[in-house]
């Protein structure tokens, strides 16, 4: 997803987003505070303006205030199409402390996760009231920072029967454990003597789903819970690894994968 505009990209309401050229948007709130304050923006400054769903419209800032900034559509708005699979990580992050689930949700979005879906396990409890607003905050800030037209959406926590549901659903589970197969071998298949496919960028293979335990681990039940709906035990080398350091890794991997097919 290497992207260069030439513009900054904000996401607004769809209700704000301009649907055809000459019209009208507003940037508010801490959104208009970086694009003045921080950017130094000025009427006749362009930038894009995203809906969050793949559409996007090139504007010129018109007039700001001390908290807004007015824009205008240059043009008509343009769609983004997603490119790739839709992969969406589950992680128990509650158990992160320190700033470390902003940082993954942030890493997440940079690496093009579709999704984020909290869950909670035995070993890592509930997701702490109001988590899930400041992580909806921390994934808008670096889906902009990146140039994504999409917003990584950060789900309602997840209970375990919720998990094992959504890997039913998936085209591909994986889930993180040691003495797993390797990750990169299990993205990969035999496709005849001569030659790999790629399984993620199998034409049926579009909704991916990787799951990264809590820090104390799924229990014997939840794992089995787990690989009875569908999903397939991956490692992910011969080191220990922290909960966020997993969930990089693995999307990484499936990212580095589908790039390799042509499919990013």
């Amino acid at each position: 997803m290497d992207r260069d505009t030439g513009a900054p990209r904000f996401f607004v309401p769809t209700d704000y987003f301009p649907r055809s050229e000459g019209a009208a948007t507003t940037l508010e709130g801490q959104d208009a505070q970086h694009a003045l304050r921080v950017l130094r923006m000025k009427p006749g400054a362009a930038l894009d303006v995203c809906d969050g769903q793949g559409n996007v419209a090139r504007c010129t800032i018109t007039s700001v205030t001390r908290r807004e900034a007015h824009a205008m559509a240059a043009e008509a708005p343009r769609v983004e199409q997603w490119r790739g699979p839709r992969v969406s990580v589950a992680v128990g992050v509650s158990t992160l402390k320190g700033g470390r689930a902003d940082w993954l949700v942030e890493k997440l979005a940079e690496l093009g996760a579709w999704e984020v879906v909290p869950f909670e396990a035995e070993r890592c409890g509930k997701v702490p009231k109001g988590r899930e607003g400041r992580l909806d905050r921390v994934s808008q800030a670096a889906c902009q920072q990146c140039q994504r037209a999409h917003l990584m959406q950060v789900a309602a926590p997840a209970s375990l029967a919720e998990l094992c549901d959504r890997v039913r659903d998936a085209d591909l589970a994986l889930v993180a454990q040691a003495g797993g197969t390797p990750v990169l071998s299990a993205l990969d298949e035999s496709a005849g003597a001569a030659a790999r496919k790629v399984v993620i960028d199998h034409p049926r293979t579009k909704r991916v789903l990787l799951v990264v335990g809590p820090e104390g681990d799924f229990t014997e039940v939840e794992i089995a819970s787990l690989l009875e709906a569908g999903c397939r035990k991956v490692g992910l080398g011969p080191l220990r690894l922290r909960t966020e350091t997993a969930a990089v890794a693995m999307l990484t991997a499936a990212r580095l994968s589908a790039d390799a097919s042509g499919r990013v």
